[in-house]
């Protein structure tokens, strides 16, 4: 009985399913809040003097964002790093925010 349970105790820890915390956000939705709050920044970014000067205003606006969206920013913090943890997986959702970008912009 010991070795079954050892086995089975074995199995479940080997096993390659991702532990995905219920407070990470839906991934499509991530790609979804990081497309938004890139144009943000790039707009922020673009704006005339030092763009350290507009990070209150960049700050402010993200987070309205996270505010429409029904997350707080530990969730969307928290997710980010789960995300990226799985660097191949993380450039996927890169390319896709990117993807996503051009299709507004045509």
């Amino acid at each position: 009985m010991k070795y079954f349970i050892l086995i089975l105790l074995f199995a479940f820890v080997s096993c390659d399913t991702e532990i995905r915390p219920s407070s990470i956000i839906e991934k499509n939705k991530m790609i979804d809040i990081m497309a938004e709050s890139l144009v943000l920044e790039t707009y922020y970014q673009s704006l005339p003097g030092n763009p350290a000067s507009n990070k209150h205003a960049l700050d402010s606006t993200v987070n309205l964002v996270f505010k429409k969206s029904g997350i707080t920013k530990n969730n969307f913090e928290e997710s980010y790093r789960f995300y990226s943890s799985d660097l191949e997986e993380f450039k996927k959702m890169q390319t896709e925010i990117m993807e996503k970008l051009e299709k507004k912009a045509l």
